[in-house]
Parts: C-alpha cells; sequence; structure tokens
C-alpha cells in the first residue's frame, strides 16, 4: 500500500486546485450522473458506495456510516501506525478523481469526486466556495454514469452556493451552468437548456468581453439547444459566429483561424449544408494561397476537404479535379511526402471505386501500392496491411432495423416494442477484385426469407476497396454479416407465405455497372 505519509501535503496548493477543478468539469458536462449521500437524495436513496484504496483494492462503505472512514484506510499488512489526516485524505481523494476521471473510469472517478465533496465540506464547510465547486466535479461525473436527475441536484447546489458567495454574475458560475444546460438538453429539455445557456454566456461577456475564445463551448451548447427545438438558423448563426469572433480577435492568423473553418465545415457537413460547406473551403484555400503559398500542408488538407464537399454535392469531376491537384502540390514540392501521396492515391482510387470507373480505381489502388511497397520505409508492411490487407468498405446503405421497412412500422416499434420479436440473418459472401459483392449465401435466416431479397438488394449497393496481394487486386472469401432486426409476428406470417406460393419471384443478385 502507497505510504501517504511521505507524500508532501498540498495545503498550500488545494484551494487553487479545487478552484480550478470545474475546468475540466466543464469539458465533459455533456450528460448527467448519480449523487450519494443522504444530504443530496435522501436516506431512501442511500446506498452501498465501493470505494478504493490506494492499492486499488475494494472498500465498501456501510449506508450509514460518514464517507470520510472508509477512505485510503491501510491495508492489514501495512504500517498501521501511519495517520491519515483529514488534509491527506482530501489530496488524495482529489488525486484519484483526475486519475480514474482521465482514463474514462467513470464509476470510480464518481466515488472519488464524492470523497472529494464531502471532505472538502469537512475541510472547508458545507457553504463554502470550495465545496461549491468540489459538487460540480461530482455533477460532472454523474453525467457520465446515468443519473441525470442526481447531477441537476448538484449543479443547482453548487450554482446557489457560488450565487451567495460571490453573486450572480461570478464567472465560476459558467462551469456549473454549462453542465446544468448540456444535462437539460440530454434530457430533452431544449428550452430550459436554452435559457441556461444564454445566461452562461452574458456572464462570460460581462467577464470577458464580446469577443474573447472561452465563449466557443457555450456557443456549441447553444448550438445543440437551437437544433433540438427546430431552430437551424439560430444554430447556424451560432457556430458561424465562432469563426468571425476569431477573425475579429486574431485577424488572418491562420493558426487560429483554420481550427475555427474546419469546425464550421464540419458543422455544415453535420446539418447537411453542403453548398455554405464548400463555400466557406473555397474562401479558406485562397487565404492560405495569399499567405502562405500554395504548396503547403495546410492547401493540401483544405483541398482535400473541398474536394470531399465536392462528392456530397454530386459533382465528381470538381471532386477528382481537387484531389488530383492536392496529389499534384505534394509530387512536385521539394520535400514531397511519399506517404501522403500514397494517402490521397488510396482516396482518388476509392472516389472513382465509387462512381464506377473501376478501370481508374483499378489504377490509383495499384499506384498506391506501389508507393507504399518501395516508399513505405521500415512501417511498409504496416501500411500496406492498413490500406489493403483486407477489404475496405468504402460506401454502403443501412440494412433494415425493423420489418415491415416503413416510417409507419418504425414509429410503432418505438411506441410498442413489446409487439415486436427480434429477427437473425447470417449471410457470407464474396468480395471480388473490383471490390464488390458476389456469391451471396445465407446460413441463418430467422424468420426463414423473411428478408434475404432486401438483403441482396441492398448488398448490392455497398462499395469496397479489394484486398491487395503483391500488388494486383485479389477475391476474398468467407466475409460474413450478421444483421439483427425486429419484425412483427402477424406482417412477416403473410409475407413468408406469399413468398413460399412463388419462389420463381426470388430477386437475383443485381451485378455491378461497368
Amino acid at each position: 500500500m502507497k505510504d501517504f505519509s511521505k507524500i508532501p501535503s498540498m495545503h498550500n496548493e488545494r484551494r487553487k486546485s479545487l478552484l480550478a477543478m470545474t475546468v475540466l468539469s466543464a469539458c465533459y458536462a455533456a450528460v448527467g450522473g448519480i449523487a450519494y449521500g443522504a444530504e443530496l437524495q435522501g436516506e431512501e436513496q442511500q446506498k452501498q458506495i465501493q470505494s478504493q484504496s490506494a492499492d486499488d483494492t475494494p472498500i465498501i462503505a456501510p449506508a450509514d456510516a460518514p464517507l470520510s472512514e472508509s477512505v485510503a484506510e491501510p491495508s492489514p499488512d501495512s504500517d498501521t501506525s501511519i495517520a491519515f489526516t483529514l488534509e491527506e485524505r482530501l489530496d488524495d481523494a482529489h488525486i484519484r478523481f483526475l486519475s480514474y476521471f482521465a482514463d474514462e473510469l467513470y464509476p470510480q472517478a464518481l466515488v472519488a469526486a464524492t470523497q472529494t465533496a464531502q471532505l472538502t465540506g469537512e475541510y472547508y464547510g458545507d457553504q463554502s466556495l470550495e465545496h461549491a465547486l468540489a459538487l460540480v466535479n461530482v455533477a460532472t461525473a454523474q453525467t457520465k454514469t446515468g443519473d441525470l436527475a442526481g447531477a441537476i441536484a448538484n449543479y443547482r447546489t453548487s450554482i446557489e452556493l457560488i450565487e451567495d458567495r460571490e453573486g450572480i454574475v461570478s464567472p465560476r458560475l459558467v462551469n456549473p451552468l454549462m453542465g446544468l444546460a448540456a444535462t437539460h438538453n440530454e434530457l430533452g429539455a431544449f428550452d430550459r437548456g436554452l435559457i441556461i445557456y444564454k445566461r452562461a454566456l452574458r456572464i462570460n461577456h460581462v467577464e470577458l468581453g464580446l469577443n474573447n475564445d472561452e465563449q466557443m463551448r457555450i456557443r456549441d451548447g447553444l448550438t445543440e439547444s437551437y437544433l433540438g427545438l427546430g431552430d437551424k438558423e439560430d444554430a447556424n448563426f451560432q457556430q458561424e459566429a465562432q469563426v468571425r469572433i476569431i477573425r475579429q480577435e486574431h485577424g488572418d492568423n491562420l493558426d487560429e483561424l483554420l481550427p475555427a473553418i474546419y469546425k464550421l465545415a464540419a458543422w455544415y457537413k453535420r446539418s447537411n449544408q453542403p453548398e455554405q460547406e464548400a463555400m466557406l473551403l473555397q474562401n479558406a484555400t485562397r487565404a492560405i494561397k495569399k499567405k502562405v503559398g500554395n504548396d503547403s500542408n495546410e492547401q493540401i488538407r483544405m483541398l482535400r476537404s473541398l474536394a470531399a464537399a465536392h462528392q456530397r454535392l454530386d459533382m465528381p469531376s470538381e471532386a477528382m479535379r481537387l484531389l488530383k491537384k492536392a496529389w499534384r502540390i505534394n509530387e512536385d514540392r521539394d520535400n514531397r511526402d511519399p506517404l501522403l501521396s500514397a494517402d490521397i492515391e488510396v482516396e482518388i482510387g476509392d472516389s472513382y471505386n465509387v462512381y464506377n470507373d473501376l478501370r481508374e480505381a483499378r489504377r490509383y489502388y495499384t499506384r498506391a501500392w506501389q508507393t507504399l511497397a518501395s516508399e513505405g520505409g521500415n512501417d511498409k508492411q504496416k501500411l500496406l496491411e492498413q490500406y489493403f490487407g483486407t477489404p475496405v468498405n468504402i460506401w454502403s446503405v443501412r440494412l433494415p432495423d425493423v420489418y415491415p421497412t416503413n416510417s409507419k412500422t418504425a414509429s410503432r416499434a418505438l411506441e410498442n416494442p413489446d409487439a415486436f420479436r427480434e429477427g437473425l440473418l447470417v449471410a457470407e459472401y464474396e468480395i471480388d477484385e473490383d471490390g464488390r459483392i458476389d456469391n451471396i449465401r445465407f446460413i441463418e435466416s430467422d424468420p426463414a426469407g423473411l428478408l434475404d431479397k432486401r438483403v441482396i438488394y441492398l448488398l448490392g449497393r455497398y462499395f469496397y476497396r479489394p484486398r491487395f496481394v503483391d500488388g494486383a487486386p485479389v477475391l476474398t472469401e468467407g466475409i460474413e454479416l450478421r444483421h439483427r432486426f425486429r419484425y412483427l409476428p402477424e406482417k412477416s406470417k403473410q409475407d413468408a407465405e406469399k413468398s413460399r406460393a412463388d419462389p420463381g419471384d426470388r430477386l437475383e443478385y443485381p451485378g455491378a455497372m461497368n
């Protein structure tokens, strides 16, 4: 067991550390969690709390025992003369919380955060600012373990304590307000989330002014609230405003501006606005060319992003032109990066594959394989395996989750899930040298034949990058598909009987267009 008596005291730093803890909390305040302790949820909901000693031996605290009594107890084989002071237990609990949270061990982080909050209350007082901020970490850990109501209670308690100590515009309110708003959004209460995010933004502006980088995370939260309310225009404004703020604050500094542009482009992609995405990226390519020239890595990255936007606009010729331009820039540079060339060659091959130009797709795949084989260095085999070791799915469509496959049935599945049963379909197929699926056979189909035809048709719209061996595409056998779905028993019986009555209606696998 670790000897905590040999750890230097953190007393001089603890107040600063505790006051800073909510910086971590705000980064993760997206969902809610569980609050422990009778003072938070009432004695009826008090449960056993699992703690961990320094050597990770679990300790169970009785429901009616003070939590601090279970923290950092010595193991039987340790020096029992060691006394753990309240100060040392608080240091230990806080360190464990940070460690567990960083490792995404959220149940353990919740226990450590709860211990930290209770010990902070003992050390500084239940009405102290330190205790208020420690509660934010409890709520943040709670959001990761699932009890949104408990998280809301702790966020509110923290907000009330901070208001009592520092007033209603204290900058320390921003983090718990953001956590509370995000938790309401998670619950679907987007109107409440919107109101709380707006308050956080006002406090941010009072403290830091209208143009500051710290407000971006608040505006991201506002975006989610507006999106949940169906207000796409205001959601757009919150994302577009961030680029304007960065430009106002940092001018044309590309180090600051480009991340904001990529972020806005990702928003346009997510919200299905390819025209705005393409226009934004096109302007960015001009800015990069003007500031740093036309042969930079940033220009290559921007051209590839712009090509993807044109693919979403169903403009394949322009997309291919941009990809080839990016490839040519790298090829013509004195500091040519062969691995970057190979990566772009694979992307060009994938694009031709999706556009059904199989000859050009194979040509660029082969070129990429040769580039990696001759210039991949010590990582050659690893890179060849990564790109060409197995077939890579580059385009697919979603298989049906419910049967019959219509919106009415999908809605019914949400409203009355007990009316549905679970079905299973297991198929095996080959992927040929062009990356197309062939020779589909069904290993299991329950109910028999219910989705077979539909799945055969949809698999015909799957495109793969083929496997390569020694620089040439090869057939890959034994690819297995397992698909679970839900179905209405009465409807499936009718369709199965119809299928058996007309066996000649079986849909053949549609061949790839050439």
